[in-house]
């Protein structure tokens, strides 16, 4: 039960089937819609058997205001979430300013689908203290070793390029306001 549970800040469901248990995800997505989890930082759902209809189901909780858009630490390794989940996700978490880690091993994404992820980080994501997203490309994905690897160091270098643009980003803004403290002639 979750409906007093305002304080924790970490949480962990893992080994918990929700395909199997539906009423667990509801009972879950309504605790984080209604603000019970507002303090939580750190949430495993690895090996929880989450599918792209349970994405589907817990994104909307991602997005500012819907309760998870405080994570530091999201683990959804092992599972069975595919591109379809993934694009899901990325449209309610873009603005997860708080998200360290983002674990997704062991899923069922496509090389493409990896690609896509590693570009959105860097072009829409508003992702300020990133630091590690791990979502390999599947072994039942046609593409060969080299291009797996490949797909590994891309994700390693948006999360490394989104972090400099946020520093980037952060300087522009202080300088702008330097600029407007001092007098035209002194810039």
């Amino acid at each position: 039960h979750f409906a007093a549970s305002k304080r924790i800040q970490t949480l962990y469901l893992r080994h918990n089937s929700f395909p199997k248990y539906p009423e667990m995800m509801e009972a879950f997505v309504a605790a984080c819609k209604g603000g019970a989890l507002a303090q939580l930082q750190v949430l495993r759902l690895d090996d929880t058997h989450f599918r792209d209809e349970e994405m589907e189901q817990l994104a909307p909780c991602f997005k500012t205001g819907g309760g998870l858009d405080g994570l530091e630490l999201l683990d959804l390794d092992e599972n069975h979430l595919t591109g379809v989940g993934l694009d899901c996700f990325k449209r309610h978490a873009k603005y997860m300013s708080k998200l360290q880690t983002l674990e997704m091993e062991d899923n069922e994404f496509s090389l493409k689908a990896v690609h896509s992820l590693a570009f959105w980080i860097v072009e829409k994501s508003k992702w300020c203290d990133i630091r590690k997203v791990s979502a390999p490309v599947s072994a039942s994905d046609s593409c060969d070793f080299i291009q797996r690897t490949q797909a590994g160091k891309l994700l390693r270098c948006s999360v490394r390029t989104r972090r400099q643009h946020w520093r980037w980003e952060l300087l522009v803004r202080h300088a702008r306001c330097m600029t407007s403290v001092w007098p035209e002639d002194r810039v």
